[in-house]
Formats: structure tokens, sequence, C-alpha cells
């Protein structure tokens, strides 16, 4: 049964998947997804200098304008589904992010950094989700080791955020590793794991070197922004297969799941940068994403035996990051009439 399952989506990820993910839309449909692309090009050219919550707000109008092209193009139908995967999209994004900040906590890459980085990851999850969308999804998920792979793994980053979170509680009151200005990413664990495994092949004060390669004391050598791109890469597109499976079982018509992914997937740098200056406001939201991610990593390993609908699962999410926001703010507020008495003192 299982060989035979593989078989067939094997099959439809040839020439069978790719003509019915063209299929489901106009070639002039197609086009207008091309435009939009360039439209994005555009926009993250000119929006570097902006605020991240202004980026945001510009990615939504860009979002809302392809529904209204949605809509009149292809009906209520089609146009409500595509709101339906946009927001669904979104909904998913969250854990990406939280994964992509333990990911950058790992190698203590400042968040400026880890935000030209996640541009890259968005254009690549969208390459993603082309192929997952033909069929590859299908075929990978039908690993049965692969959620359980998935879940060991998230709940190893929120452990090892959590570990972070306990064993250095005086960084808590400043601004995370990753969004300040300076790095130590050849101090980092990840940075000495490197190491161990490829010697002196990757250049660790190379972070701020443009380009895949440089040339340092007559050797070329990877840069560790770039080895952090492709654990970024590598991290969204095992995350990206359950996402979009998902999509496909909600919304059949795969041109309006995958522009739907798309057009959302563009805010995940802005929503990186946002997620930075939650943290810096609310140092306690360090133990919630450890606690997120944990929350992931079991709801995948026991995604056989109990089966958590993806709004649920971001009711959760809200849950643990607000009471973590209720009780920095509580902490502060019990901080500052200390800080008080003791400068009258």
């Amino acid at each position: 049964g299982k060989v035979r399952q593989g078989t067939v989506v094997l099959e439809q990820f040839g020439p069978a998947g790719v003509h019915k993910f063209f299929n489901a839309a106009l070639i002039f449909d197609w086009c207008l997804f091309l435009v939009a692309a360039c439209v994005a090009l555009v926009w993250r050219k000119s929006s570097q200098l902006l605020a991240p919550l202004t980026s945001l707000l510009g990615w939504l109008a860009l979002g809302a304008i392809y529904a209204v092209i949605i809509f009149g193009r292809m009906g209520s139908h089609h146009g409500s589904n595509w709101v339906a995967g946009y927001f669904l999209e979104l909904i998913f994004l969250i854990e990406n992010v939280f994964v992509f900040h333990a990911i950058a906590e790992a190698f203590l890459v400042p968040a400026k950094r880890v935000v030209s980085c996640l541009v890259l990851v968005a254009w690549g999850q969208i390459c993603f989700d082309v192929v997952f969308y033909m069929g590859l999804a299908q075929w990978l998920r039908s690993w049965v080791l692969l959620p359980y792979l998935l879940g060991l793994w998230l709940l190893g980053l929120g452990v090892s955020v959590l570990r972070h979170s306990i064993d250095e509680p005086e960084e808590q009151s400043a601004p995370s590793p990753s969004a300040s200005d300076t790095s130590d990413a050849a101090q980092s664990p990840a940075a000495d794991m490197l190491r161990n495994v490829v010697g002196n092949r990757v250049d660790m004060d190379g972070h701020s070197d443009a380009g895949f390669l440089v040339l340092r004391e007559k050797d070329i050598k990877v840069p560790i922004l770039d080895v952090v791109t492709c654990v970024l890469l590598l991290a969204d597109f095992l995350l990206d297969i359950d996402v979009v499976l998902t999509k496909i079982e909600e919304i059949p018509n795969t041109y309006i799941g995958f522009s739907s992914s798309a057009l959302a997937t563009f805010l995940i740098p802005e929503l990186f940068a946002l997620s930075q200056d939650m943290l810096s406001c609310f140092p306690l939201l360090h133990y919630g994403i450890g606690l997120v991610l944990c929350f992931f990593g079991l709801e995948m390993v026991l995604q056989p035996l109990v089966e958590v609908e993806p709004l649920i699962s971001c009711a959760v999410v809200v849950v643990i990051l607000a009471a973590c926001v209720v009780a920095s703010a509580v902490k502060d507020h019990w901080r500052c009439p200390e800080s008080g008495r003791a400068g009258r003192a």
C-alpha cells in the first residue's frame, strides 16, 4: 500500500503534477502573479529605510489588492478561499518566526543581519511552494518518521531557548543578542559546532561581508551569515511541508493556495523585526518563545493521536505570549518602585 501510494505521488510530481499546477488558472492570471512579484521586488527595495510596521502595512495592502483582483476575476468562492489561505499562511508563519528566532539566538547574529537573510528565505519559500504544490509535499509527508523528527527538533529548539533564558537571566532585561548591533557569532555555540565539523572553512567574522565567498589569508571561506541563511532555508523547507498539505486539503485550487501563500510569505522579515522589538520591550517573551516551540514540537509528535486545529493552535500561542507580556509588565512595575526607593536612599 505505502509503496504503491508513494509511486502514485511520484508520478503526480512528474509531468502530471506540473500540468495540474499551471492549469489551475489561465495564463493571464499567472501573468498577474508575476506582476505582483515584480511589485514585491520594488517595494522590498524601497521599504528598506522604513519602519517594520510601515513596511508591513505595505505588504498587507499588496495582499488586499491581489485579493480584490481574485474576487473580480474568479468570483466570490475563489476569492473567499484566497483570503482564508492568506490568513492561514500568516498563522503558520508565526511558528516559522519563532524557529528563526531560536536559530538567530544559537548563532548570536544581529537582528538586522537576520532580516536580510530572511528576505532570501521568503523568496526561497516561494520556490519551495512551487515544487511542493506539484506533488513533492505529499511524497515527503509519506515518510512516516518525518513528523516525529521535526517534532523532536522543535522540542530541542524550545528547550535550548528556555535553558538560555534560565542560565543567563541578566540578558532578559537587555535586548536580545540577536537584536544588538554587534555580533558574538564567533563565540556562539553554533560556531563552535561548525568549527568541529568544517574546521576553518567558515569565516566566523564575515557576517558583515557581502557575497557568498570571501578571501581570508589567501583561503576562500564561506561567511557565517551565508551559513545562517542556509540553516534558515532548511528550517523553512521542513516546516513548509505540513503547511502546504494543510492548504491543499482546505483549498483544492492550487493557484489560489499557492498565490495566497506567496503574498503572505513576503511578510516574514517584517514579522521577525517586529518580534525583536517585542522582545526588547517584554524580555520574558524569551520564555514564551521556548514554550511555544515546545508546544509545536509536542503537537507534531502527538499528531497521530491528537489533531489540533490551526485556529486552536494559534489561540494557545496567543495565550502563552500574552501571559509573558503581562508578566513582563508586572515585573517592570515592581522593579520601578524599588529603583525609586534605592535612588532616594
